[in-house]
């Protein structure tokens, strides 16, 4: 690797991705630990295509090669260099870093032999995520009562704003931004993650086995992944971590708010004759499967999801001719959790098709569930009409031989969409203009044949119906 006044040449090679592979490279030179302060851009890394064309060194993969255009170089004696991978799915690798000696020759020769950069050993030369002996510095902690500038540490998921409620049990994301500026500028950072509830990161990585501070750099955000095979504990809350070092030897430690693991949608029950019901709002029905054209309707999903008040946090109502659609009717606003029915007001919808209600229960970390109804049918059309006979005997009669008792029967009446529900009867006499002159409407339900004793005796020779 070589260097010129304005730019290195570099080479390295050994990140790879066997999921989605590397897709680029970020790149920072600077002229202290971690630093960005030597980039042709002050402070933002040099991003870079991963190659397919380089030497292929196999199971170490292909040596990238790129030339790196930089601040002018000529007054540093040392530089430092820090590489990261990106897959494509934007998950960034850990943070290499190396130091390089400049030779009058132009040649960068690698830094071997080192010692710690910080209070707490951090070097260049050290095995990866291990530190070096102590530079025989204090570190100063001024986490209380600090006067250096002040950061806000957020929770965040897929760009969403601070969260409280994640649905992922593998991936946490936060980032930070300074949020109050007075003495000292941080010139790196470090993250980590662990339980809310503590002051520093644990639960999470075991110092034992593991390196607690990630390096970040001047990066502001960060993407953490749990280890095939485990999972945040679900209803825990887990917090962010960030250290701000503002010298070699002083840093400050801030934490987000936290975000509570919740990865089960909304559940339900069938108990209580729970169910998503509509009914029309002049309908003594609980369930209306039929309805009227214009006629508004009562939703009414009333036990029917369980812990609502402490598992949901919204809930939206839609109407499509599919279960769990949403192509017809949107209500249009998210209900709280505190309601169980929703009034639908009068929509014009095409006779004779089958709609449903659908009622989606969205959880605090926007995982949801979706109900529906079994469907309701506009009906706009009158029964057709069939024929009526007198008497409940097989033939119409024409004359009968008891003035008490009169009967009739009938066949022929028909409705297409919602069926017949139930008959109406009366008997009137033909010469008076009331067509129940003699007794009045009365419900028979769904027989096809009825007969009463009536309260006054019919007169001789004169024509009923």
């Amino acid at each position: 690797m070589t260097w010129w006044k304005y730019a290195v040449n570099l080479a390295w090679l050994g990140f790879a991705d066997a999921h989605s592979d590397v897709v680029s490279y970020f790149v920072n030179i600077g002229s202290a630990y971690m630093g960005a302060d030597l980039n042709a851009r002050v402070g933002i890394p040099k991003m870079i295509n991963h190659s397919t064309s380089g030497k292929d060194c196999y199971d170490e993969g292909k040596i990238q090669t790129y030339r790196i255009p930089t601040q002018k170089l000529v007054g540093h004696d040392f530089l430092y260099i820090s590489v990261w991978a990106v897959n494509q799915v934007g998950l960034s690798s850990a943070i290499i870093h190396s130091k390089f000696k400049k030779l009058p020759q132009g040649t960068l020769s690698l830094v071997r032999r080192c010692e710690s950069e910080d209070c707490e050993g951090q070097c260049v030369c050290g095995p990866q995520d291990k530190v070096c002996h102590n530079n025989g510095s204090s570190c100063n902690d001024v986490t209380i009562g600090n006067p250096n500038n002040l950061l806000q540490v957020i929770d965040v998921m897929f760009g969403s704003p601070d969260i409280h409620y994640s649905p992922s049990n593998t991936v946490l994301q936060g980032r930070w931004t300074i949020v109050h500026r007075q003495g000292s500028t941080p010139y790196m950072y470090q993250w980590s993650v662990g339980f809310t509830d503590h002051d520093v990161p644990v639960g999470i990585f075991d110092p034992e086995y593991n390196r607690v501070w990630h390096d970040a750099g001047q990066l502001n955000f960060v993407v953490f992944t749990t280890n095939p095979g485990h999972r945040l504990e679900e209803t825990v809350s887990f917090s962010l971590f960030v250290k701000a070092w503002y010298n070699r030897n002083t840093y400050a430690v801030f934490k987000s708010n936290g975000v509570i693991i919740d990865t089960k949608k909304p559940a339900v029950q069938d108990i209580l004759g729970s169910s998503i019901s509509e009914r029309m709002i002049i309908s003594t029905m609980k369930d209306d499967d039929y309805t009227r054209e214009g006629i508004s309707m009562m939703v009414n999903w009333t036990n029917k999801f369980s812990n609502d008040k402490t598992t949901i946090k919204t809930y939206r109502v839609y109407i499509s001719t599919t279960p769990e659609g949403h192509d017809v009717w949107d209500s249009g606003e998210d209900l709280p959790n505190t309601e169980t029915t929703y009034l639908v007001r009068s929509l014009l919808l095409l006779h004779g098709v089958r709609y449903f209600v659908n009622v989606i229960a969205y959880g605090f970390s926007g995982i949801h569930h979706t109900e529906s109804s079994d469907g309701f049918v506009i009906d706009n059309t009158r029964p057709i009409a069939g024929v009526v006979f007198d008497g409940i005997g097989l033939h119409d009669m024409e004359f009968q031989n008891s003035s008490s008792i009169i009967g009739a029967h009938w066949h022929g009446f028909l409705d297409l969409e919602s069926g017949v529900k139930n008959y109406f009867w009366c008997v009137g006499n033909t010469s008076y203009k009331s067509e129940c002159s003699i007794r009045n409407w009365e419900n028979v339900g769904i027989h096809t044949s009825f007969s009463r004793t009536l309260s006054q005796m019919l007169v001789n020779g004169k024509v009923y119906t």
